[in-house]
Protein backbone atom coordinates (compact mmCIF):
# COMPACT_ATOMS: atom_id res chain seq x y z
CA UNK A 1 0.00 0.00 0.00
CA UNK A 2 0.96 3.68 -1.09
CA UNK A 3 2.52 5.37 1.95
CA UNK A 4 -0.10 7.78 3.50
CA UNK A 5 -3.04 6.33 2.22
CA UNK A 6 -5.31 4.45 3.93
CA UNK A 7 -7.69 1.81 2.85
CA UNK A 8 -11.26 3.05 2.70
CA UNK A 9 -13.11 0.92 5.27
CA UNK A 10 -16.99 0.68 7.17
CA UNK A 11 -16.86 2.30 10.60
CA UNK A 12 -20.64 2.35 11.37
CA UNK A 13 -23.47 2.17 8.85
CA UNK A 14 -23.06 5.13 6.73
CA UNK A 15 -19.52 6.12 8.69
CA UNK A 16 -16.25 5.41 6.75
CA UNK A 17 -12.29 6.24 7.50
CA UNK A 18 -11.00 7.83 4.03
CA UNK A 19 -7.31 8.85 4.42
CA UNK A 20 -7.37 8.73 8.16
CA UNK A 21 -10.21 10.60 8.95
CA UNK A 22 -13.91 9.71 9.28
CA UNK A 23 -16.39 10.35 7.05
CA UNK A 24 -20.11 9.91 8.07
CA UNK A 25 -22.52 9.86 4.82
CA UNK A 26 -26.43 10.86 5.90
CA UNK A 27 -30.07 11.15 4.17
CA UNK A 28 -31.60 14.13 5.16
CA UNK A 29 -35.54 13.78 5.08
CA UNK A 30 -37.99 16.47 4.50
CA UNK A 31 -41.35 16.27 5.66
CA UNK A 32 -43.88 17.95 3.28
CA UNK A 33 -47.59 18.80 4.49
CA UNK A 34 -50.24 18.88 1.81
CA UNK A 35 -53.63 20.44 2.75
CA UNK A 36 -55.77 18.50 0.30
CA UNK A 37 -59.78 17.72 0.51
CA UNK A 38 -60.77 14.25 1.93
CA UNK A 39 -62.23 13.38 -1.42
CA UNK A 40 -59.51 13.93 -3.53
CA UNK A 41 -57.33 12.16 -0.79
CA UNK A 42 -59.55 9.12 -0.84
CA UNK A 43 -59.46 8.80 -4.60
CA UNK A 44 -56.28 9.54 -4.82
CA UNK A 45 -55.35 6.90 -2.24
CA UNK A 46 -57.22 4.47 -4.15
CA UNK A 47 -55.88 5.20 -7.26
CA UNK A 48 -52.36 4.56 -5.94
CA UNK A 49 -53.73 1.40 -4.00
CA UNK A 50 -54.49 0.09 -7.66
CA UNK A 51 -50.71 0.88 -8.72
CA UNK A 52 -49.45 -0.82 -5.99
CA UNK A 53 -48.14 1.69 -4.50
CA UNK A 54 -49.25 3.93 -0.81
CA UNK A 55 -50.01 7.59 -1.70
CA UNK A 56 -46.48 8.71 -0.11
CA UNK A 57 -44.55 6.75 -2.40
CA UNK A 58 -46.84 8.34 -5.57
CA UNK A 59 -46.16 11.38 -4.89
CA UNK A 60 -42.42 11.20 -4.17
CA UNK A 61 -42.26 9.15 -7.59
CA UNK A 62 -44.03 12.68 -9.02
CA UNK A 63 -41.67 14.87 -7.36
CA UNK A 64 -38.52 13.09 -8.15
CA UNK A 65 -39.80 12.80 -11.54
CA UNK A 66 -40.50 16.55 -11.66
CA UNK A 67 -37.07 17.66 -10.19
CA UNK A 68 -35.60 15.54 -13.05
CA UNK A 69 -36.66 17.55 -15.51
CA UNK A 70 -33.14 18.21 -17.27
CA UNK A 71 -33.38 14.89 -18.22
CA UNK A 72 -36.54 15.42 -20.33
CA UNK A 73 -35.12 18.03 -21.96
CA UNK A 74 -32.43 15.17 -23.10
CA UNK A 75 -35.40 12.90 -23.76
CA UNK A 76 -36.69 15.69 -25.79
CA UNK A 77 -33.29 15.88 -27.90
CA UNK A 78 -33.42 12.40 -28.55
CA UNK A 79 -36.32 12.08 -29.65
CA UNK A 80 -35.68 15.10 -32.27
CA UNK A 81 -32.69 13.20 -33.00
CA UNK A 82 -34.18 9.96 -33.71
CA UNK A 83 -37.55 11.06 -35.48
CA UNK A 84 -38.15 10.54 -39.05
CA UNK A 85 -34.98 7.89 -38.88
CA UNK A 86 -36.63 4.45 -38.92
CA UNK A 87 -38.65 2.34 -42.09
CA UNK A 88 -42.56 1.96 -42.39
CA UNK A 89 -42.00 -0.44 -45.12
CA UNK A 90 -44.71 1.72 -47.27
CA UNK A 91 -47.15 1.19 -44.15
CA UNK A 92 -49.29 5.00 -43.96
CA UNK A 93 -51.23 5.69 -40.85
CA UNK A 94 -54.90 5.64 -42.16
CA UNK A 95 -57.24 7.48 -39.04
CA UNK A 96 -60.46 6.29 -41.12
CA UNK A 97 -59.26 2.25 -40.88
CA UNK A 98 -58.25 2.61 -37.22
CA UNK A 99 -61.45 4.08 -36.19
CA UNK A 100 -64.03 1.45 -37.80
CA UNK A 101 -66.17 -0.13 -35.42
CA UNK A 102 -66.95 -4.04 -36.07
Amino acid sequence: MAAGILPRWPVAAGTFIVRGRIVATYNVLVNLTLSIDEDTFVRARNKAALLGKSLNQLILDYLQDLASIDNRGQSIEEFRRLSGQGNSRGWHFDRNEIHERS
